[in-house]
């Protein structure tokens, strides 16, 4: 989280809060290539000049290829994407803004 907020000025805190969560558990996949600190960077900055303020199933999974390397491993992060916003949503209640998205197109 401090790396994230380190090199990636601008990044709000909810985004780089659910980034790491997501990690933590993308990285206990059985993946070829786990993302490392420099892959996980870059997906942050596509995302923040999206202007997006939380992860949303929709843009994450367009802009996954950001961060997996291999076709394999993107959709294995899909799923985890998948089930870590649906506990997100049982947790929280509906995502705010889902329907009016807050982002560039």
């Amino acid at each position: 989280m401090a790396i994230i907020k380190l090199k990636v000025p601008g990044v709000g805190d909810q985004l780089a809060r659910e980034v790491v969560q997501l990690l933590h558990r993308v990285r206990k996949l059985d993946l070829k290539k786990t993302p490392s600190i420099s892959e996980t960077l870059d997906w942050v900055k596509a995302l923040t000049l999206l202007n997006i303020k939380q992860l949303d199933s929709e843009l994450a999974e367009q802009t996954l290829s950001t961060l997996m390397k291999y076709e394999a491993d993107i959709r294995k992060a899909h799923q985890e994407l998948k089930a870590y916003l649906a506990e997100r949503k049982a947790r929280q209640g509906p995502i705010a803004g889902d329907s009016d998205k807050d982002h560039l197109h």
